[in-house]
């Protein structure tokens, strides 16, 4: 038995040297810790052993086992470390001192509606005009005619400004 797992240690030993990938690593690791694998081979002959022995063969068989985990951890994270290498002398290099490049952008999916219904209107005669944001009292109400005392003079349907203009409240003041 002691022959069969020196021979076992020299078999893994040669061919973890010829791993070069990770499918090839489980593969392996397979052949020698699987359940149909080399070591369960020998758990299931260890019961055939004397008594006397088993102490001894069971610690070799143990040792075996820790240095085959041990031996596919380390083969994983080497061969992991050599696919990241690859990637990266593979991946597309960037130069973040160059000035970026940067795209025109595009116009907001409402503004894109917004001038399609435009189109429709002035398809049909109309005229898109664009005013004033901030107006006078005089070109928001007094020029159109709003008598002083309609309610939308009123503080809650206007919104006033400090320096006595107010926010449009209705599109007729754009045509003063």
């Amino acid at each position: 038995m002691k022959a069969k797992i020196e021979e076992l240690k020299k078999k893994f030993e040669g061919e973890i040297e010829k791993i070069k990938s990770s499918e090839k690593l489980e593969e392996l690791r397979l052949a020698f810790l699987g359940k149909k694998g080399e070591i369960s081979a020998l758990m299931a002959d260890f019961k055939n052993v004397a008594n006397e022995q088993k102490r001894e063969l069971g610690a070799l068989i143990n040792n075996f086992k820790d240095k085959v985990e041990n031996s596919i951890s380390a083969k994983k994270q080497e061969l992991s470390e050599l696919e990241d290498k690859i990637k990266m002398a593979s991946d597309k290099k960037i130069d973040f001192t160059l000035p970026a490049q940067t795209g025109t952008g595009s116009l907001h999916p409402r503004t894109l509606i917004l001038k399609e219904v435009e189109d429709v209107f002035v398809s049909m005669g109309f005229t898109v005009e664009d005013g004033f944001e901030v107006e006078t009292e005089y070109d928001n109400f007094d020029a159109v005619n709003v008598p002083a005392n309609h309610p939308a003079r009123d503080m809650q349907d206007t919104f006033w400004l400090d320096n006595g203009q107010l926010l449009k409240t209705h599109t007729s003041a754009a045509q003063n």
